[in-house]
């Protein structure tokens, strides 16, 4: 996968992430799906900083930033 790849699942996680209809339930739901696939895809790719992932899934970093 490209950062091309990386940043087009960022940014559909993030659009849920920010827009559940239902935050109670659905932020958790949201999250763990984006914490199960960053993990995923550390695994497959040692250079991919799962942490970053979820901090601009969370929406704390910029959708194209990059990883320190």
């Amino acid at each position: 996968m490209t950062r091309k790849d990386y940043i087009l699942i960022e940014g559909v996680l993030q659009d849920e992430y920010r827009w559940a209809p239902n935050p109670s339930k659905e932020l958790g739901a949201i999250y763990r799906v984006a914490y199960m696939l960053g993990d995923a895809l550390a695994k497959q790719d040692k250079n991919f900083d799962c942490a970053h992932f979820l901090a601009v899934v969370r929406g704390e970093k910029e959708l194209t930033s990059k990883p320190i």
